[in-house]
C-alpha cells in the first residue's frame, strides 16, 4: 500500500518550501497520540500498559489520535483504540465517521512544508514513504495543521522524552520526529515507561481538564 500511495501522490511535495508553524494560530484539541520507537506489534507488557492508559484517558474525555486506518494497524490493541475511543487522522477528522475500509488520503501541502522544516533530509527520503511521514504532521497538529494534540506519549527505551543534545537517536527511532515537533510547540512529552507515569499523567490530566471530570481512582499504570 505504501508504494502505491507514494506513486499516486508523487508530485504533491515538489516545489513546497519549508513552513514554520505559526504558534499564535494554534488551538489544541483534547487529543493525544502515541509515538513508538519501532513500528512493530506490541509486547504483552506494552499491551497491558497502553490499554490501562487509554482507558484512563478515554474516561477523562481525551481522544486517541491515530495516524493509521484501523484496518492497517499492525496491532489489535492500537486498532481497537482507534475504533473505540480514537479518531483516525488525518482522514476523516471526526470520531463519529465510520473508519473501516477508508483508504489513505493525501497530506496537505502545508503538512509537507512543515515536515520539510523539521526534516533537513526530506529530499533524500524514499518517495513511497514521504506521504506517510507527512501524515504524521497531521497526527501531531491536526487536519488543518492548527489543532495540535495536548500531550504526546512515547514508547521509547530508557525513559527518554527528549530529542535534544546527548540523546541516543538510535533509541528514539520512529518517535524522533514526533518528539521534536512536540518540543518545538511546547507539547508535554511523557514516556509510558517512566516509573512515575501514573502520577505524572494524572497530574497532567488534572491540569488540562476541570477537576470534576478527572476519573483516576481505579487506574494505576
Amino acid at each position: 500500500m505504501a508504494k502505491e500511495y507514494g506513486a499516486q501522490r508523487k508530485n504533491k511535495w515538489e516545489g513546497v518550501n519549508p513552513i514554520t508553524i505559526d504558534t499564535s494560530k494554534l488551538t489544541p484539541a483534547n487529543d493525544y497520540t502515541i509515538a513508538r520507537a519501532k513500528d512493530v506489534a506490541l509486547t504483552p507488557d506494552e499491551t497491558t500498559k497502553i490499554k490501562k492508559i487509554a482507558d484512563f484517558l478515554a474516561n477523562n474525555k481525551f481522544v486517541y489520535r491515530s495516524g493509521a486506518n484501523p484496518n492497517d494497524c499492525i496491532d489489535s490493541t492500537l486498532r481497537d483504540m482507534t475504533i473505540y475511543y480514537g479518531t483516525y487522522l488525518p482522514w476523516p477528522p471526526k470520531k463519529e465517521v465510520i473508519v473501516k475500509n477508508i483508504a489513505l488520503s493525501d497530506p496537505s501541502v502545508t503538512a509537507y512544508g512543515i515536515l520539510k522544516s523539521f526534516h533537513a533530509g526530506f529530499d533524500k527520503i524514499d518517495d513511497k514513504y514521504k506521504p506517510l511521514i507527512a501524515a504524521s504532521m497531521h497526527r501531531m497538529i491536526g487536519v488543518d495543521c492548527n489543532t495540535p494534540i495536548k500531550f504526546l506519549l512515547v514508547d521509547v527505551p530508557d525513559g527518554i522524552e527528549s530529542a535534544g543534545k546527548g540523546v541516543d537517536f538510535t533509541k528514539l527511532g520512529n518517535a524522533s520526529l514526533s518528539i521534536r515537533v512536540a518540543e518545538k510547540l511546547g507539547i508535554p512529552v511523557l514516556n509510558i515507561w517512566d516509573t512515575n507515569i501514573s502520577t505524572r499523567l494524572k497530574a497532567l490530566v488534572d491540569m488540562l481538564k476541570p477537576k470534576e471530570t478527572s476519573e483516576d481512582d481505579e487506574y494505576g499504570f
